[in-house]
């Protein structure tokens, strides 16, 4: 592994994303995946809340 899949990953995952617009999780799940809208991010983006139903 080099840091082309560090920088460039095809892929990633959001730990403790939420609902709740307030909550971090949230706010960082949310700008990835307009950044993934808009093409300036090439992974795909996934949230991931265990306690989500």
């Amino acid at each position: 592994m080099g840091l082309r899949e560090f920088f460039e990953p095809e892929s990633m995952a959001v730990i403790g994303a939420s609902r709740e617009e307030n909550k971090p999780g949230h706010v960082i799940f949310r700008l990835l995946k307009e950044n993934r809208d808009k093409g300036t991010l090439k992974a795909k983006v996934y949230p991931v809340n265990p306690k989500a139903k």
